[in-house]
C-alpha cells in the first residue's frame, strides 16, 4: 500500500483488543485519546528500510481499548486493530488533513 494511502488522524467505533501502527518514517509520534484518561504518546521510527511499529492495548482478548477513542499521528501511518468481539483484525483508514480544516 502506498504512503499516500496511510493517514494521521483515526477513530475506533468498536471495543479493541489491541491497535498496532506501522510507521514509515523516523520521528513518529502516536497518541491515543481515551475521553477523560491521560493521553498515551508512543514513539515510532523506521530504521533503514525497516518500518517501525507501536502498539497499544494488550496479548489478553478483552476489550481492553474503548470505543470512542481516537488517534493522531505527526506523519501519515498505518492502522490495524483488533475487534474485542469479533475477535478479528481490521485496517483502520485515516485522514491526511489537518484538524482545523474541519472547524
Amino acid at each position: 500500500m502506498p504512503t499516500s494511502e496511510f493517514g494521521i488522524h483515526f477513530g475506533l467505533l468498536m471495543d479493541s483488543q489491541y491497535v498496532a501502527v506501522l510507521c514509515p518514517r523516523s520521528n513518529t509520534t502516536v497518541t491515543l485519546y481515551d475521553g477523560a484518561n491521560p493521553r498515551q504518546p508512543v514513539s515510532c521510527s523506521a530504521s533503514g528500510l525497516d518500518s517501525g511499529k507501536a502498539y497499544f492495548g494488550a496479548k489478553t482478548n478483552a476489550p481492553n481499548i474503548s470505543a470512542g477513542v481516537y488517534l493522531e499521528a505527526n506523519q501519515p501511518v498505518y492502522l490495524m486493530h483488533e475487534g474485542a468481539l469479533p475477535n478479528d483484525e481490521h485496517n483502520l483508514m485515516g485522514l491526511q488533513c489537518l484538524r482545523k480544516q474541519f472547524l
